[in-house]
């Protein structure tokens, strides 16, 4: 019998805690042991193996599909205009999908060719489903393919809250 695979997450004090679904045997982890590995193997003392996956987000991410804008430059930003409900940019401005929203960042997918790297801090725009436009200050914390997990560095507004 295959025990299920767990989901664990990392709290503020850097602990992940486990319990055994086997023996109920709880276990604290530091999160510095697992180097930002995202995977969890092990065996615990009753015999049972256990699998988990590793997150180490602080909060509940939502999956959206709202279009979006970013840039380096905020007077480039500033040339967005909404019409009718809908974003219209300047040729420029390179574009993105944000396919999933917390109150502390977002991911974004881009549709074009990109170099975002970590550590790019740009502004964006994008419009939840409510009509409410949304313009942030974000910084890249990690970039895959096409996709980069950004976080927001002037907060929130309550409007991402009540979507979440």
């Amino acid at each position: 019998m295959s025990t299920p695979r767990l989901k664990l997450f990392v709290h503020k004090d850097n602990i992940i805690k486990l319990r055994c679904p086997n023996c109920l045997e709880k276990k604290e982890i530091p999160a510095s042991v697992l180097k930002n590995k995202y995977k969890l193997k092990g065996r615990c003392r009753c015999g049972a193996f256990i699998e988990a996956d590793i997150e180490y987000r602080r909060s509940y991410r939502k999956e959206t599909n709202l279009a979006g804008y970013y840039s380096y430059d905020l007077e480039e930003l500033e040339r967005v205009k909404m019409l009718n409900g809908e974003i219209i940019v300047n040729l420029k401005l390179k574009n993105c999908n944000i396919i999933n929203i917390s109150t502390y960042g977002l991911r974004l997918k881009n549709l074009i060719p990109h170099e975002i790297k970590v550590d790019d801090v740009f502004h964006l725009i994008f419009q939840l489903s409510s009509g409410t436009v949304i313009e942030n200050k974000i910084i890249v914390r990690n970039v895959h393919d096409d996709q980069a997990g950004c976080e927001f560095i002037d907060g929130y507004g309550t409007d991402i809250g009540l979507l979440i």
